[in-house]
């Protein structure tokens, strides 16, 4: 007979990615409707919407009180970071008029503009950023990471650093961005937009006829100047501490030079 105790479920991605996309598509959507709507039992949607939960992708966003004698009805959606994820791995951009409508509170400036972006002429070009950032950020917090050393002039060795999977990517990613929605508005936007003058001359006029055009809203203005006030400020706080460094480095050499 088996040991119950001991059996342990695998979530499988792909019913996590389809009750995702149904957060996505949806907003907000009841767990007792979800089994029906992604073809999966009642038990099976459970565990996942319980693992989804824990991994901090979807949240409790209500709970409606039952009508007739039973349980109240659980309602889910979509944390910032499971948006972030659902749109890193399901298809879910030949409907992104829709997800940005649902989630226009989640990223404001990007998806809460999103008729702003229509009416300018700017759609195809945020979906095109959006991606991007998407993809960045997923380069940067992926499932392996790698590093190249270097063995001699006529070949490289790959070195696996760290192999990260499940929550664990979660977790990380929660560690180093609390926020996701400033992070990915930094990178559909432009964190750094300067470094587009480094590009060229083609670069540089794009990138101004973008930001010309975006900051005719009001919001848009104010997330530019906040921007472009905040980098001169910390560029300046990073060459002080540089400068504090060298100096303490002088004198240890001082007094070195003195024994």
């Amino acid at each position: 007979m088996l040991n119950k105790e001991k059996i342990t479920y695998k979530p499988s991605f792909q019913t996590d990615q389809e009750i995702m996309t149904v957060l996505a598509l949806e907003k907000d959507y009841a767990q007792y409707d979800i089994p029906k709507r992604i073809g999966k039992n009642y038990r099976t949607v459970l565990r996942h919407l319980s693992d989804l939960k824990r991994n901090h992708m979807i949240r409790l966003s209500k709970t409606e009180m039952s009508k007739k004698r039973g349980k109240d009805r659980n309602i889910f959606t979509l944390t910032e970071l499971g948006l972030l994820c659902v749109l890193g791995y399901s298809n879910l951009w030949c409907d992104i008029d829709k997800v940005a409508s649902n989630y226009s509170d989640a990223l404001p400036l990007i998806f809460g503009k999103w008729d702003f972006y229509i009416k300018k002429g700017l759609r195809d070009k945020i979906i095109s950023r959006l991606q991007a950032a998407v993809q960045g950020f997923f380069m940067q917090f992926g499932r392996e990471w790698y590093r190249i050393v270097k063995a001699n002039p006529d070949r490289a060795m790959k070195i696996k650093l760290e192999k990260l999977k499940g929550h664990e990517v979660a977790e990380r990613i929660m560690t180093h961005h609390r926020a996701i929605a400033p992070t990915l508005t930094h990178r559909v936007l432009g964190l750094a937009p300067y470094l587009y003058l480094g590009e060229g001359l083609d670069a540089m006029l794009a990138e101004q006829s973008f930001i010309q055009i975006l900051i005719e809203d009001s919001d848009l203005r104010q997330y530019f100047d906040e921007e472009f006030e905040y980098w001169p400020k910390q560029a300046k706080l990073e060459h002080d501490r540089y400068v504090q460094a060298l100096n303490w480095y002088k004198e240890i050499k001082a007094q070195i030079a003195k024994v």
